[in-house]
């Protein structure tokens, strides 16, 4: 690590550190994207298969969906306020941007619910490939909401204490990328799923 750091400039390796950092994550994007792909590839397979149900997603999927995507645009407003050199201000969207993702996370389970009261079963006389799939691509998804929930509280706890600066804002910029990620993620297998019946 000395040999490296001695062949090049600060400001050199600041920019060697943050695109590395910023290719890991778009490797991380990419290999979640492969994993729900498989899984939409499994959804259009199984659709001429005996047995199958056509479902309507409950409602409070809709508004989620909804939430979700205030959420992209509150996040757009921190990362902006950071740039200007606006931690206050940043941290207030950023922190909005969590609890947008939590209330995400409540109307999904509140659909669960509601498929549950329905008699749409995850298992049992009932399954179908379709329910399954609804139950596992909707906590299969929230499960990377909650990696980004973390890095959102992570990134709000350093935005209120100053942490990011015009200059120095790469920590945003990843939970930045992440959430809107995982925001167009949401929409595309919501769609997905309304569509494809």
């Amino acid at each position: 690590m000395q040999a490296l750091s001695t062949g090049y400039s600060q400001q050199e390796r600041k920019a060697i550190h943050e695109k590395s950092r910023k290719n890991l994550l778009w490797l991380g994007i990419f290999s979640i994207i492969m994993v729900f792909g498989g899984f939409t590839s499994y959804y259009v397979v199984s659709m001429g298969k005996r047995g199958w149900i056509s479902i309507e997603l409950p409602q409070a999927f809709w508004i989620s969906s909804a939430i979700i995507l205030v959420s992209s645009l509150t996040m757009n407003f921190g990362q902006s306020a950071v740039k200007k050199g606006n931690n206050r201000v940043a941290s207030w969207w950023i922190l909005a941007t969590l609890v947008l993702g939590i209330s995400f996370a409540a109307f999904q389970y509140s659909g669960w619910m509601t498929m549950i009261d329905n008699g749409l079963f995850f298992a049992g006389p009932t399954f179908s490939a379709s329910i399954g799939m609804v139950y596992v691509v909707s906590f299969v998804h929230l499960v990377h909401l909650v990696f980004g929930l973390g890095a959102l509280g992570v990134t709000f706890t350093k935005a209120r204490m100053g942490r990011y600066s015009p200059d120095n804002f790469l920590g945003v910029q990843l939970c930045s990328i992440y959430w809107h990620f995982l925001d167009g993620l949401w929409i595309y297998l919501f769609l997905f799923l309304t569509f494809f019946k």
